[in-house]
């Protein structure tokens, strides 16, 4: 019985380990208020429908693509995600980091938001 409990102990402390460590962000102040941030994952429909969006609509924006597979990019999506006080285990893909906005998950409403928040990152003609 001791044997089991310790077995079951060690399993939650490397679990909660190996959770703290995949989740840890970077400083709020490396995400930059003048970049648009794109962290999306492969696989992920949402994912691959705001990128062909940005593709045919955005050709030119200047946007910081971020596959969160990568373990420097899924510290920053935390990081972004604490920017915006998101709760780690609510997070998702795609999610948009432009500014002091944000926007997560990708739909019509997604949409009119990017199209809101895009302005201050256009060319000034």
């Amino acid at each position: 019985m001791k044997k089991l409990l310790f077995c079951l102990c060690a399993v939650f402390g490397l679990f909660t380990w190996f959770f703290v460590k995949a989740t840890q962000a970077v400083p709020v102040s490396e995400i930059r208020d003048d970049e648009i941030y794109i962290f999306v994952q492969q696989g992920c429909r949402h994912c691959m429908a705001a990128e062909n969006f940005l593709k045919n609509k955005y050709p030119n924006l200047n946007v910081q693509l971020r596959d969160i597979s990568e373990a420097r990019h899924r510290k920053m999506f935390f990081g972004c995600g604490a920017k915006f006080g998101l709760n780690k285990l609510k997070m998702g893909t795609p999610l948009f980091c432009m500014g002091q906005h944000y926007i997560l998950g990708w739909d019509q409403m997604a949409e009119k938001q990017f199209e809101s928040y895009v302005k201050d990152f256009l060319p000034r003609e």
